[in-house]
C-alpha cells in the first residue's frame, strides 16, 4: 500500500489543531517511511523531523478567507497531480487528506483516476453562526449552503472516512445520507514521549506555584467557548468551602484578548488570588505545567459537546502525564469515567463541578498514586499517537479494492 496524505495545516504553528496534525504527520512518516508520502504547506518554521522525509511542499497554508482557500485548492491539485503522475499509482494507492472547506478537486481527481480516497474528519459542519466573521452578512446563507453541498459532493466520492467522534459521524449520516459503514471513529492521540509524569512538588517549585496546596489546571486555547467561564463559576463555589485550591490556566487567545476577558471575570468574582493565567507557552513546555496539576480540566459547555463531541488532545496530555481529569459529559469523554480516569460532569453546574474536584482531591495518598499510575499506563496502552497512526493505516488498507472488510472495534456503525 502507498498512502499519499494531504493536509492544509501549517504544522509548525505550536498550538491547537496544528500541534495535533504535526504529531500525526511526523509519526506517520516515522512509523511508515516507505509507505507514506505527505503533501503539506511549507512550515513557517523549519522542523527537524521533516529533514529528508518523504514530503512535498505547497507554498503556504490558506489564510482563512475563501479566496485563500480556493488558491490553495488549485495549488494542491496541481502538486498532487504532478506527484502521482511521476510516482505512478495502482490499486494499492490511496489518497487521504484532512479536508478544507473547499476540498473538491482532489476527490474528483481520485474518482476520475480510480484511486481510493479517504477523509480524516476532525470537525463539525460549518453553521451560519460559525462563518459570520468570515463573509459579509448577506452572503452567510448562500455560503453556508454552498459549504454543505461541497461536503456532500466530496463525501459521495470518498471511499473511507475516519472521524474523531461519533457525533461527527451522525452529522454525515443524518444530514447527508452517507452510509455509516464508510466511517471509523479514531480519536486523537498524544505524544507519550513528550508528555510524561513529573515530580509534582519539584515542578511547582520550579514554576513558583507554592501558594496553594492543590492546583487545578486547564491547558489550551482560550478562544471561543472552551468552558473557562464555567471553571470560574466552579472556583467561586469552591472558594466558599476551601482556601487551599488554586487554578492554573495555560494558553491564550488571539492577542490575549480572551485572557483579559477572563481575568476581568475572575476579578469581578473576587478570585484574583486563586487564579494564575500563564498565557501562551511553547509546546515543549506544556507537559511541565501539567506536571503541577492535581487535576486537569476539559469542561466544555453543553452546546459544544452536543455539536461536535470531543476528542480533546488536552485530555490525552493530562492522562499521559499521570493527571486525572474532570471533563464534560458527552460523546468522546465516556472513557474517562468508565475506565476510572476521572469524573464527568455538567460544566454549567458549579456545585457538581466543584464536588467532582473535591472528591478527587480528598482521596488518600495511596489512591492518588494509583490514579496517576493508572492514567499513565492507560495512555501508553490506548492513547499514543503510534497506536492512532497504526489504526489509520489499517483503515486505509481495508478500504483498498479487494481488501478484507474493516472490523475494528471502533467501527462507527456500532455507534448509530
Amino acid at each position: 500500500m502507498k498512502v499519499y496524505y494531504v493536509t492544509a495545516v501549517d504544522i509548525a504553528i505550536p498550538g491547537g489543531a496544528q500541534v495535533n496534525e504535526r504529531e500525526f504527520v511526523t509519526t506517520l512518516i516515522r512509523q511508515y517511511p516507505d509507505q507514506v508520502h505527505c503533501i503539506l504547506p511549507r512550515p513557517s518554521t523549519a522542523l527537524a523531523e521533516l529533514v529528508g522525509a518523504p514530503v512535498s511542499y505547497l507554498p503556504q497554508a490558506p489564510k482563512g478567507n475563501l479566496l485563500s482557500y480556493l488558491s490553495f485548492e488549485w495549488n494542491l491539485y496541481q502538486t498532487v497531480r504532478k506527484l502521482l503522475q511521476e510516482q505512478g499509482t495502482d490499486s494499492q494507492s490511496i489518497l487521504a487528506m484532512r479536508p478544507t472547506p473547499t476540498t473538491i478537486l482532489l476527490p474528483w481527481y481520485a474518482q476520475r483516476n480510480h484511486i481510493a480516497f479517504s477523509l480524516r474528519v476532525a470537525g463539525a459542519f460549518p453553521e451560519p453562526t460559525l462563518i459570520r466573521n468570515k463573509v459579509p452578512a448577506p452572503l452567510v446563507p448562500v455560503t453556508s449552503w454552498a459549504l454543505l453541498e461541497s461536503i456532500r459532493w466530496r463525501s459521495e466520492r470518498t471511499t473511507a472516512f475516519v472521524a474523531v467522534t461519533q457525533t461527527i459521524v451522525r452529522q454525515y449520516v443524518e444530514r447527508l445520507g452517507i452510509e455509516a459503514k464508510k466511517f471509523t471513529v479514531i480519536p486523537n492521540g498524544v505524544n507519550i514521549q513528550l508528555f510524561t509524569p513529573r515530580d509534582q512538588q519539584q515542578t511547582r517549585e520550579k514554576l513558583g506555584l507554592t501558594r496553594f496546596k492543590h492546583w487545578i489546571g486547564y491547558v489550551g486555547s482560550l478562544m471561543g467557548n472552551r468552558g473557562i467561564s464555567q471553571i470560574i463559576d466552579a472556583a467561586k463555589y469552591l472558594s466558599t468551602l476551601r482556601s487551599d485550591i488554586g487554578f492554573l490556566i495555560v494558553g491564550g487567545g488571539a492577542g490575549n484578548e480572551d485572557q483579559s476577558t477572563f481575568q476581568a471575570l475572575v476579578k469581578e468574582a473576587g478570585l484574583e488570588d486563586q487564579f494564575v493565567f500563564v498565557g501562551w507557552i511553547p509546546y515543549d513546555q506544556v507537559a511541565l505545567h501539567i506536571g503541577a496539576f492535581d487535576i486537569g480540566l476539559a469542561t466544555f459547555p453543553k452546546e459544544k459537546m452536543r455539536w461536535s463531541g470531543s476528542a480533546s488532545q488536552k485530555v490525552r496530555q493530562y492522562l499521559a502525564c499521570g493527571v486525572p481529569v474532570v471533563a464534560s459529559r458527552g460523546d468522546g469523554h465516556e472513557f474517562i469515567q468508565n475506565d476510572h480516569l476521572g469524573l464527568c460532569i455538567e460544566a454549567e453546574d458549579p456545585h457538581e463541578f466543584g464536588q467532582a474536584i473535591l472528591s478527587l482531591l480528598e482521596l488518600s495518598a495511596e489512591q492518588k498514586l494509583h490514579h496517576r499510575e493508572h492514567a499513565r499506563q492507560y495512555a501508553l496502552d490506548h492513547l499514543s499517537m503510534e497506536k492512532v497512526v497504526s489504526e489509520y493505516m489499517h483503515v486505509w488498507a481495508s478500504s483498498l479494492p479487494q481488501a478484507a472488510p474493516h472490523t475494528a472495534q471502533n467501527s462507527a456503525k456500532q455507534y448509530l
